[in-house]
């Protein structure tokens, strides 16, 4: 060990200064917050870019799932209009009555599932219609809208819970929050899906 010596604390007091004059402290202080400022509005638009092309794949998935939707409730509009003379038609004509394009997310899925719970039943009991072929090629085309919306709302369901991951996210929340972002719903309609008349 190096004895304590007047030497070393001469060297150790003769360290030289990190700025040799205000003007550099001033600059150097100036160049730093710039940078910083420059950074943190890198990071900002960065964000919000990333967020927007979230955003734009939950749209088009969105609406991808919905012209699904609106398939499927007119081909069950156009069958309930076959079926009015009886009275099977009533229930289909209440169940498609409740749809709207314009609907948001919620509505669609409450519309959907009530929709599917009358096929469901309505297809038990076509059997024994006279018109039964006929109707039959509508529950055709019901099947292969839904198993088209199937796919469309595995989609929207998996990209909205992924932007809804993003807004969540540290800076994300803030940049959002600003941009009235708000978290996507998902489709609740896995269960009608599951169950296709």
């Amino acid at each position: 060990m190096v004895p304590y010596t007047r030497e070393r604390e001469r060297r150790l007091s003769s360290k030289k200064p990190y700025f040799p004059n205000l003007r550099s402290a001033v600059i150097s202080i100036a160049v730093v917050c710039v940078l910083l400022v420059l950074a943190v509005l890198v990071i900002d638009r960065s964000t919000v870019m990333r967020l927007n092309r979230y955003m734009a794949k939950v749209e088009t998935a969105r609406e991808d799932a919905i012209e699904q939707i609106d398939l499927r409730f007119s081909y069950a509009g156009k069958l309930s209009i076959l079926m009015s003379k009886g009275e099977l038609g009533a229930p289909l004509s209440a169940a498609v009555s409740l749809y709207a394009p314009q609907m948001d997310i919620e509505g669609l899925s409450l519309a959907y599932n009530s929709l599917d719970s009358v096929l469901s039943n309505l297809q038990k009991q076509i059997y024994q219609e006279p018109d039964y072929l006929l109707y039959l090629a509508y529950f055709e085309k019901l099947y292969d809208c839904e198993t088209a919306l199937t796919q469309a709302v595995l989609t929207y369901n998996g990209e909205s819970e992924n932007f809804n991951r993003q807004i969540s996210a540290f800076p994300a929340k803030f940049i959002a929050k600003r941009l009235g972002m708000e978290p996507m719903v998902p489709f609740s309609i896995a269960k009608a899906l599951k169950s296709r008349p």
